[in-house]
């Protein structure tokens, strides 16, 4: 059931005058002491007079720096924690140990339930003492956005009785199949290069500049496309790291899905007993698209539908925290129902925002134009299924006429001359969050993909939901990755980008296993996409594209079936000749609008 939400795109309904709240405000900086004696940096930011019967408590666990250091004030207070300051709410910022000021060590996603302290018996630990220390309404909420978004998610475990609502937004779900560095076993090489070369060295020592080693010979040359095909390999480009970054060793040594990315998946231990909850994701987050709704369908089967809250529009990664609609109207209504038991405040199940007829605008968090809908649950039951008609390069209703022999369309994917992510990538050092909207109808004429295109629209077409393929193939080398794009065409002929994903073969019966295919074998290849929620106008047509490169965003496959991937040298990386056969389809959660 959809209905309109009385939400407005207005203006935020808080004016934060920062002079009053500096005069209202005080800033402490203390080091919390966990069960183990690791002490954790924090500051609380807390109501120089406090509100009769304490403050609420609204806290962010990072794994970044807690500047500014001293007396003065994060920017913060006054934007993504507004709503908060202007209720008199008490406000905590702590480094996660390992991190900054903080004592101890620092684990990469650190694994949750297994004995000893681990970062939801901290969060515990955190609440205990601020109940103790500061004048509190025995009422905390946790929220977070990417890394502190994993970070609110495992506080959402810690099972402390005052922890009433959490808010964990573009939360990492899972390492291995969705998020930042990898998409169903295959390495995200772009973001992984950036953000991983800065994230992911070890701390030498607690400082306020984080204490990292430094890697050499890490920076990008010229441009992002030319820089990685030079390095021959992803063995080469990343030889800084073999000695120096822990993790990536670790990536290099967990190349099929086992217990060590399975430990790392908080929602194993959602159940019943869990706060309020409420997860936020971004139809256009580059980073963590895939968490939210994975963290949120485990939510409802391990929890239920009660207090359980899902909010999706078109945001990049933390885009939301730009929108005053969102904070001042979906947000705090969460959290002041749950810390300020504010009954009169309600939000329907799932949130979605949703754009017709518009692009993102990146430079606004990707916010468009768009209405505020709500629904009763997030659309997860099968859509319409599209047929690939090989012979005319159509997109089908209906599946096509079986011959003796099935057709095929096909291409050689070549390492030495893989596919651009984006058409401006040959002037970028770094990924462009814009690919994720982008125009790709620049690359609709290379030898090295193939294009089915469905029939203009004449009516609007609402897609709402799940994106599954079913990829029928032969190719002539043991393992390709499948790139498939879904795309709306315009009337001028762009080509927007709804939604993009990858798939190797090798793990075609499944992630915990390798299988290689043998040469010039059919086979079949099912997988998921990440949800959308978008408007095909009328005039507009649906496109597809197949393709086994998107680079340097996706890591080439070297084709040839080395014994690591990762660890693959310039020589084997091979040419390999792929095809796609008729039975191959697409299923849109597709509902026709008048």
């Amino acid at each position: 059931m959809l209905t309109a939400l009385l939400i407005g795109l207005c203006a935020s309904a808080i004016t934060v005058n920062k002079a009053e709240i500096r005069q209202k405000y005080c800033k402490r900086e203390v080091m919390i002491p966990m069960r183990d004696g690791v002490r954790l940096s924090t500051a609380i930011y807390e109501p120089a007079e406090p509100r009769e019967g304490g403050s609420p408590v609204i806290m962010m666990r990072t794994p970044y720096s807690l500047r500014p250091y001293g007396e003065e004030f994060t920017s913060n207070l006054f934007t993504y924690f507004a709503n908060y300051v202007s209720r008199g709410y008490i406000v905590v910022y702590q480094s996660v140990r390992g991190t900054y000021l903080s004592e101890g060590e620092f684990e990469n996603i650190r694994p949750v339930g297994e004995g000893g302290c681990d970062d939801a018996s901290d969060c515990y630990d955190t609440i205990e003492w601020l109940l103790q220390n500061c004048r509190t309404n025995g009422r905390v909420g946790v929220k977070g956005s990417s890394y502190p978004g994993f970070y609110a998610t495992v506080a959402a475990l810690c099972a402390h009785p005052a922890l009433k609502a959490v808010s964990p937004q573009a939360p990492v779900g899972d390492w291995f199949k969705g998020d930042d560095f990898q998409h169903n076993g295959a390495l995200m090489m772009a973001d992984c290069y950036s953000f991983g070369g800065g994230f992911l060295p070890p701390r030498v020592h607690p400082s306020e500049d984080g204490g990292k080693i430094s890697l050499e010979g890490c920076k990008v040359e010229g441009n992002l496309y030319d820089h990685f095909l030079s390095k021959g390999s992803v063995a080469e480009a990343f030889r800084p790291w073999s000695d120096k970054v822990p993790f990536w060793n670790a990536m290099k040594a967990h190349r099929s899905y086992d217990s060590f990315w399975e430990r790392r998946d908080p929602s194993r231990h959602f159940g019943k007993d869990m706060p309020a909850i409420m997860i936020v994701g971004g139809l256009f987050d580059a980073e963590d698209c895939y968490g939210p709704l994975y963290s949120y369908r485990r939510l409802l089967e391990s929890k239920g539908r009660e207090d359980v809250y899902l909010v999706e529009g078109p945001w990049d990664h933390g885009g939301w925290k730009k929108s005053e609609a969102f904070l001042d109207e979906v947000e705090y209504p969460f959290f002041a129902r749950y810390l300020e038991g504010r009954e009169d405040l309600t939000l329907p199940p799932v949130t979605l925002l949703a754009s017709r007829d518009s692009v993102p605008d990146f430079s606004k968090g990707g916010i468009a134009d768009g209405e505020w809908e709500k629904l009763d649950s997030w659309p997860d039951g099968r859509g319409r299924k599209l047929y690939l008609n090989v012979a005319e390069r159509s997109l089908d209703e209906k599946s096509p006429c079986r011959t003796r022999k099935a057709l095929a369309a096909g291409y050689i994917s070549d390492p030495e001359n893989p596919i651009p992510y984006y058409e401006k990538v040959f002037v970028q050092k770094k990924r462009d969050k814009a690919y994720m909207a982008s125009d790709q109808s620049w690359v609709e004429g290379r030898s090295d993909l193939l294009c089915f295109k469905g029939e203009p629209q004449r009516d609007t077409l609402r897609l709402v939901g799940p994106l599954r393929v079913g990829l029928k193939l032969r190719q002539s080398s043991p393992d390709a990755d499948y790139i498939v794009l879904l795309l709306d065409e315009w009337p001028d002929g762009r080509q927007m980008l709804i939604r993009g994903d990858v798939m190797p073969a090798r793990f075609r019966k499944g992630f915990d296993r390798l299988s290689y295919v043998k040469a010039d074998r059919k086979f079949s290849l099912e997988f998921s996409l990440n949800d959308i929620a978008h408007y095909l106008m009328p005039g507009h047509r649906l496109v597809l594209h197949i393709q086994s490169s998107w680079y340097p965003l996706v890591a080439m496959n070297p084709q040839s079936a080395p014994e690591n991937d990762l660890e693959a040298e310039a020589e084997d990386y091979k040419k390999a000749r792929i095809s796609v056969l008729e039975g191959s389809w697409i299923e849109i959660p597709a509902i026709q609008l008048q």
